[in-house]
């Protein structure tokens, strides 16, 4: 991380760097080293998908890849989901 924040310094206007994760792993990581956060120009923070929005994103990895679901296969990974 040491490295990083070094060259994050360096290559201030000539890099990007995408860090991506849960906002407490990120809060963690930020205090790990004091001059991550003063470092990182922006930030995005993504609501958690709904259930709904999982499971289409599920049929449709399921029909791109061709596959056919079991009997009560798709009920049970909206049980699992939720």
């Amino acid at each position: 991380l040491e490295e990083l924040v070094k060259l994050m310094e360096n290559y201030r206007d000539r890099s990007c760097v995408i860090f991506a994760g849960y906002s407490d792993d990120m809060a963690a990581m930020n205090k790990v080293n004091s001059g991550l956060p003063s470092r990182i120009g922006s930030q995005v923070t993504f609501p958690d998908f709904k259930t709904d929005e999982l499971m289409r994103i599920f049929e449709g990895m399921v029909t791109k890849a061709q596959y056919e679901l079991a009997p009560g296969a798709l009920e049970a990974a909206r049980e699992h989901v939720e």
